[in-house]
């Protein structure tokens, strides 16, 4: 059986598989989760209109039923860490905001590429 280097920098550790040993695959998804903590608090200091709405029922409610009716992710068909997501910007409109036509399943790592690609074009625009 093929013998692979652990990637982190420095480790000496040999593994069956190529990635990480089992000590610096936790250190790694640790870094990944801190990065995305950094982006979420980014995100979230922006000047969100409509933000308040997703701590509302109604959302939750609405949130579980897309989920229910469409269980994976539209993007790559995974099922892991769902998401709502809105095609439209609802900009802070309940009409938009609430409207299931306009709102899609995504897994998180789908939806936080998307939103990664939607915040560059915004920003290019400007």
């Amino acid at each position: 059986m093929r013998r692979y280097n652990c990637k982190y920098p420095g480790c000496p550790a040999t593994i069956d598989h190529p990635g990480y040993c089992t000590k610096h695959r936790k250190v790694r998804a640790d870094k990944e989760q801190e990065r995305h903590r950094a982006t979420i608090d980014r995100l979230n200091s922006l000047d969100h209109p409509g933000k308040e709405l997703y701590y509302t029922a109604e959302w939750r409610r609405l949130r579980a039923r897309i989920i229910a009716e469409h269980p994976y992710c539209t993007d790559c068909g995974g099922s892991d860490y769902l998401q709502v997501d809105h095609i439209v910007p609802h900009r802070g409109d309940p009409l938009i905001f609430f409207d299931p036509a306009v709102l899609v399943v995504r897994c998180d790592e789908c939806h936080k590429r998307i939103s990664m690609e939607r915040l560059r074009n915004a920003r290019r625009k400007q």
